[in-house]
């Protein structure tokens, strides 16, 4: 009986992997559907009673912890919202729908010496790489990268310091916590900037182009363009495209090298602002050597001159923010969310 009984467990337990193995996963849907490519698998209810035993379990949480783990679990909806919208797109324009594909760290077999026509040794410590969320292929070889970011709901709200003695609503174990979360009911891009015309200032912060630029730079000079996807818990999505710039990204190459070569190598610690970059419009910098003693030394001018260079790609970092080209705004009910799954679980 018992070897009965373990037979029939073991045909069991193969059925059931069977089953699992034949899972629908992905169904591609008619123009009439909400959703492009359709996302079939629910969680099961020990699955998804692991994850919230992990996510109760986590003690001495840094107070920003809960927003990076917002972006984590929301990485691969905002992915899907990708290519819902792109297939979508191309279906109705009478193309073949791109595929996004998973990708690890790019840019190992870059050659740097072609950024530097100086022809001096590269530092053995300039090692450059990038790793995109994903790549948007287009059926006419046209490769993006595909980047996408999740505006967490929850801001950090710091809890006031009450006095020895002052009495408060709190107990006395949630007076030494300093930080809680509120739930934020604002709007990270207005409404107003929906429309297609709307300009890429509060679209695109200039601080992501950095990031934007140097994946596009590993992925290959084939990579002409990045599409960015802003995500919001309820509020719905937009989908931005940036463009390559060679010549920034030659200069970024540069300031790259200048930091690993000034601070890197030497083991200083660079102080605050440490390339003199000033936030207002760059002047005229003379490069003829003053007279020692009477006015700026040779080596004062070619800092200035640095500084006004930094300066000036600063200003185009802010620029190219500013030139991002609006894609599409997606509606918060063309976002295919998981299900029954919670927001930190999906």
């Amino acid at each position: 009986e018992e070897k009965e009984e373990k037979e029939e467990k073991e045909e069991k337990e193969e059925k059931e992997e069977k089953e699992e193995k034949e899972e629908e996963v992905w169904r591609i849907n008619g123009m009439k559907h909400p959703f492009f490519a359709q996302y079939l698998h629910h969680p099961s209810g020990m699955q998804m009673r692991d994850r919230r035993s992990t996510v109760a379990s986590q003690k001495n949480i840094d107070p920003y912890s809960a927003r990076l783990q917002w972006g984590v679990a929301q990485e691969s909806t905002a992915v899907l919202t990708a290519i819902n919208f792109f297939g979508r797109q191309a279906t109705l324009d009478g193309n073949p729908p791109p595929t996004v594909k998973e990708v690890g760290m790019c840019g190992a077999g870059l050659d740097l010496t072609s950024f530097f026509n100086d022809g001096l040794p590269l530092p053995k410590q300039l090692r450059l790489g990038a790793t995109p969320d994903g790549l948007l292929c287009h059926a006419d070889g046209r490769v993006e990268v595909l980047e996408v970011k999740n505006h967490c709901p929850f801001h950090l709200r710091r809890k006031p310091r009450w006095k020895k003695g002052q009495m408060s609503r709190y107990s006395s174990r949630r007076r030494q916590t300093r930080y809680a979360y509120r739930l934020w009911r604002g709007h990270p891009f207005p409404p107003d900037q929906h429309l297609a015309n709307a300009t890429g200032a509060t679209l695109v912060p200039p601080r992501y182009i950095p990031q934007l630029m140097l994946e596009m730079m590993c992925v290959g000079s084939e990579c002409r363009s990045a599409i960015m996807v802003r995500q919001t818990a309820c509020s719905g999505a937009v989908i931005l495209r940036v463009h390559r710039d060679d010549i920034w990204i030659q200069e970024m190459v540069y300031w790259i090298r200048r930091f690993v070569e000034d601070f890197v190598q030497k083991g200083i610690l660079p102080p605050e602002n440490f390339f003199g970059a000033a936030a207002t419009e760059p002047k005229e910098v003379s490069t003829d050597t003053e007279i020692p003693g009477e006015g700026k030394a040779g080596n004062d001018i070619v800092e200035d001159a640095e500084a006004e260079r930094h300066g000036k790609f600063v200003l185009r970092t802010r620029d190219i923010a500013r030139n991002a080209e609006m894609v599409a705004y997606v509606p918060h009910n063309e976002i295919q969310r998981g299900g029954s799954a919670d927001f930190f679980l999906d």
